[in-house]
């Protein structure tokens, strides 16, 4: 865990020096070990306890706390958030590549990829202060990222859960 310490820290440092985010440098850190069994033992004994809650953290001190709630209650705003999501629902369409295509593998490849966002919110973030995007148009993008990555997960989870219930059913009806 030392050495998966020491090597995340000289590459995010590296990264970042070279003009790139500190993100990839951990990243690339954890893909050097990701075939490592025993660091994986190692993480699940020790560290995977504190995951949610430093995730949490991270996250807040990140990205939540960046958020501008107040901006978000103008008209402008959600007209371009609506806009925004109207693009967005095109990640529904991977539903349509689903194997089996059935309904229920395709609402759960659809709500699966409908998710992908959060790095939206460093990019926004970075366009608003290099002065790319204005605060509206930044404003709305937030809003449409909070509303996909909050959205997604709730209707994957139900999804996912719908599906769980056909399959008990199935089975209490085959063991019948």
């Amino acid at each position: 865990m030392g050495i998966l310490l020491a090597l995340s820290l000289s590459l995010m440092t590296g990264c970042k020096y070279t003009g790139s985010s500190e993100l990839l440098g951990a990243f690339l850190a954890g893909f050097c070990f990701c075939t490592d069994h025993h660091v994986h033992r190692v993480w699940e004994k020790q560290v995977k306890r504190l995951l949610q809650w430093m995730i949490r953290v991270f996250f807040a001190c990140t990205i939540g706390f960046a958020i501008p709630i107040k901006d978000f209650w103008t008209m402008g705003v959600w007209l371009k958030a609506i806009a925004l999501l109207a693009c967005m629902s095109g990640k529904l369409a991977m539903g349509l590549f689903a194997i089996p295509r059935t309904t229920d593998m395709m609402l759960t490849l659809a709500f699966a990829w409908g998710e992908r966002g959060e790095f939206s919110f460093i990019i926004a973030t970075l366009a608003f202060e290099g002065d790319l995007i204005d605060k509206e148009w930044y404003s709305a993008i937030i809003l449409t990222v909070s509303i996909s990555i909050i959205v997604s997960p709730l209707l994957l989870e139900r999804n996912l859960e719908r599906i769980a219930k056909h399959a008990e059913k199935a089975i209490e009806n085959a063991m019948e």
